[in-house]
């Protein structure tokens, strides 16, 4: 279970800001439903190799919307080469720009990956999260666990 916290402690350390949209390709968009509160923010972090995966200093991409209101949100990201990915979202509950976690690590604030991996016993992998973004592959939903 610790390394299931140090991961979700990495995964989702500030990194790169999404870009500028582009017309080169379509862009990577993300959904992410079954938020828990309407307000609070939604943070998303994108890897592009099993060697960056959870280390903060090999974060692809990072983004962070507020729903407004609404039970999901939707993440564009543009400028992104092909390839195979694998993104990792949590909920804000409580604002503090962190996902704060309980006993043995458990989140105690919703989260998500790529692939609607679901940990059990230890955090996840590359291997579990990865998809192949193409141009006919280009949205990928999360459905958030809490």
């Amino acid at each position: 279970m610790q390394a299931l916290v140090l991961l979700l402690f990495l995964l989702f350390l500030p990194g790169k800001p999404v870009d500028v949209v582009s017309a080169a390709s379509p862009p990577l968009t993300v959904t992410v439903t079954n938020l828990k509160n309407t307000e609070a923010a939604v943070y998303l972090a994108v890897y592009k190799s099993r060697q960056d995966f959870g280390n903060s200093e090999g974060l692809f991409k990072s983004a962070r919307l507020n729903p407004n209101g609404k039970t999901s949100v939707i993440f564009s990201l543009p400028d992104l080469e092909f390839g195979v990915y694998a993104v990792g979202v949590y909920q804000d509950i409580n604002g503090n720009g962190k996902l704060d976690t309980g006993f043995f690590g458990i989140p105690k604030e919703p989260y998500g990956f790529s692939n609607n991996f679901r940990p059990v016993f230890s955090g996840p992998t590359f291997d579990n999260c990865k998809f192949q973004y193409t141009s006919a592959n280009h949205t990928i939903s999360i459905t958030l666990l809490w």
